[in-house]
Order: C-alpha cells, then sequence, then structure tokens
C-alpha cells in the first residue's frame, strides 16, 4: 500500500499509556508511563534510538509492562531487529495474555521471517480477541494467500472489505488478491467482471486505482508499467514492486510460467521488504521452484 506499510504505521500499531499528544518532558518521577509517552513521541519523530532508550528505561521501571515491550518491539520491527521484536511481543503477550496489538505484530514478524504457520496462529488470537480487528483479518488474508489457503483468504479479504468499506487503501488491496485468487483458479471472466463494477463503484485517483483497471481488463500490462513511473525513487520501486507482482500472477493464471517468474524476480529485485508483496512474490518462486 505505498506509504501505507511504512513509518506512519506507527500511529496505528504503537499503543500508548494514553493517547498521542505533545507530551511534556519526562521529569524524572520514575513513572514508567512517562516513558512509554516519550519513547513514543520520539519513534513519531523517526528517532529510534531515543525511543529505544525510553522504552529501556520503563521496562528497568516496570519489568512487566506489556506495553512497554510492544512499543519497544514495534521500534525494533522498524529498524530490521525482526528477532529481537518478536522476543518483545512475546514478553508483551506473557504480561498481557490478552493484548491483541501485540498478537498481531508478532504475527507480522512471523511471516517477514517465513514462519507463515505460526503467524497464522497468531493472527487468529487477535481477532479471536478482537473480531472486529480489520488490520488483523488483512493480514490473516495475506498469509492464508502465501500459505495457498485460497478459499479462507477470499473470507478474509471479503470480510476486510465489509469492515472497512471499498474506498479504503486497505479494502482496494484486499479486492486484488481476491482477483489474483480469481485468477488461479481459473476464474479470470467473473474476477474481470467484479473489478469492473468495483472499479465503478469506488475508482479514485490513487496508483492503487490503476491497479484495479489492470485486474479489470480496462489497461494492459505495458500501461500499469508506464503509470508505475515516478521521479520520487522510492515511489518509483513500490509501484513496480506491486505492478511485477500482480502482473506475474496474471501470467502465471493465463499459463505463462516463465514470465511469472521473471515478473516475480523483478518484484524481488525493487527490494521493497516492507510491503506484503515483495514476500508474497517470494513465496511464489518457492512454490515454482518445487514444481518444475
Amino acid at each position: 500500500m505505498n506509504s501505507r506499510k511504512t513509518i506512519a504505521a506507527i500511529l496505528v500499531t504503537l499503543v500508548t499509556a494514553v493517547a498521542f499528544a505533545c507530551h511534556p518532558p519526562v521529569t524524572g518521577t520514575e513513572d514508567a508511563g512517562e516513558y512509554i509517552e516519550s519513547g513514543n513521541s520520539k519513534a513519531k519523530q523517526g528517532d529510534y534510538d531515543g525511543a529505544l532508550r525510553d522504552y529501556d528505561h520503563a521496562i528497568s521501571i516496570d519489568r512487566k509492562n506489556p506495553k512497554a515491550y510492544n512499543n519497544r518491539g514495534f521500534v525494533k520491527q522498524l529498524t530490521g531487529d525482526l528477532e529481537g521484536a518478536a522476543e518483545d511481543y512475546s514478553k508483551a503477550i506473557r504480561y498481557d495474555s490478552g493484548f491483541a496489538e501485540a498478537f498481531y505484530n508478532r504475527g507480522c514478524v512471523k511471516q517477514r521471517l517465513g514462519e507463515l504457520k505460526e503467524a497464522l496462529k497468531d493472527l487468529d488470537k487477535a481477532i479471536k480477541i478482537r473480531p472486529d480487528y480489520s488490520d488483523a483479518v488483512y493480514r490473516r488474508g495475506i498469509v492464508e494467500f502465501d500459505l495457498n489457503e485460497n478459499e479462507a483468504a477470499s473470507t478474509d479479504f471479503y470480510r476486510l472489505i465489509e469492515l472497512t468499506g471499498k474506498s479504503e487503501l486497505v479494502a482496494k488491496y484486499s479486492f486484488l488478491r481476491i482477483c489474483a485468487i480469481k485468477w488461479k483458479t481459473g476464474r479470470e471472466a467473473e474476477a474481470k467482471a467484479e473489478a469492473k463494477a468495483y472499479v465503478d463503484e469506488a475508482l479514485g485517483d490513487q496508483w492503487v486505482d490503476l491497479l484495479l483497471k489492470f485486474a479489470a481488463g480496462m489497461i494492459d500490462e505495458e500501461a500499469l508499467t508506464m503509470a508505475s513511473e515516478s521521479d520520487d525513487a522510492e515511489a518509483n520501486r513500490e509501484r513496480k514492486c506491486e505492478a511485477f507482482f500482480y502482473m506475474g500472477q496474471h501470467r502465471l493464471a493465463s499459463g505463462d510460467r516463465d514470465g511469472a517468474i521473471e515478473l516475480f524476480k523483478k518484484c524481488r529485485n525493487t527490494k521493497v521488504d516492507y510491503f506484503t508483496e515483495y514476500y508474497s512474490a517470494g513465496y511464489e518462486l518457492e512454490r515454482l521452484a518445487e514444481n518444475p
């Protein structure tokens, strides 16, 4: 989701002692909550080292504080320390077995580590605790997709669209996954018709809407590739990551195995390792290697 998976996610997944706001400097009262708030503020500003120090201090004050472990884990995740993040999320869960966000966060990390079955267990638990947890429903659909559990994935993606409404960004990406499932299960005509109806109802002017047009057969690969070009280097890589993945899915469904492999490799070569499409392309390549 372009910026949907980047640092802005802090606003969603960091859990605070109280609501985010402009906080006064820590006063030295040795209140773990104040250090958690200070760490949250620093994390939002991109000062990850400072945030980690504050969370460490909060934990030194209260070694059983699940929010401190969860938030420290999230910053570790942002900085690429996935093993450390998973360990912190596990500690958060140890001290609060009903902490849905910690289960969700650990599930996301396990997905990135390739531990898909374990990721699914965590996401199941998050949704059991909070049945309308849309982020967890979406992520579980992605993991099911990567496990080739197509029916379960479709159910979760349709559920996500129901929870958020069709015009939401995450709903549009969920629908693209639904189209990919229909493609690979021999229902391309159904996917195209449903995509056209979706475009008519929820089309906007974002990059994702061009992906929807591709799914609807309204633009071809050449047009989508051209549209993915951007003067912004990061946006260019992100768009290409997604375009290559969905074009690869379509090629694979149409029987062009070699073309699909080439596109999945191009997706991986973008190095956009914070996008779900990047990891899904890797799992597709693994399956194709196992079944030459």
